[in-house]
């Protein structure tokens, strides 16, 4: 794991999960199954806090080939158990920023692109 300013890093074999925030994730023994009544051995990412009422947890999954490595994820308004909206902005090594507009209530999100060259 490697955590950054805004995001913690989980790197697994083919992928890199991106966890959005001030948490602390754990990679523990777990199970997958490839095929029904087939269990075989996984590591299983867990993010978890106590002592709170309610909690959201956002995590970006990128594949490990991705040119530049993986973007760099933060929350850049709103507070999901409190606001209904959540914005996130995800910054790629290529300049490129997302902007994803969660709306909790309605359950839908948007996302805008701004792009090195300005568009």
């Amino acid at each position: 794991m490697v955590r950054r300013e805004s995001d913690v890093l989980i790197l697994g074999p083919r992928a890199t999960f991106v966890a959005v925030g001030d948490v602390v994730p754990t990679v523990e023994p777990g199970w997958v199954s490839p095929l029904y009544g087939v269990l075989v051995p996984a590591p299983v990412v867990s993010i978890a806090v106590e002592g709170v009422a309610c909690s959201t947890f956002l995590t970006l999954i990128v594949p490990n080939d991705l040119a530049g490595g993986a973007p760099r994820a933060k929350c850049a308004s709103g507070r999901p158990c409190d606001d209904n909206t959540t914005v996130i902005e995800v910054a790629h090594s290529t300049g490129d920023l997302d902007t994803i507009t969660l709306d909790l209530r309605e359950g839908s999100w948007s996302r805008i692109r701004e792009t090195e060259a300005g568009s």
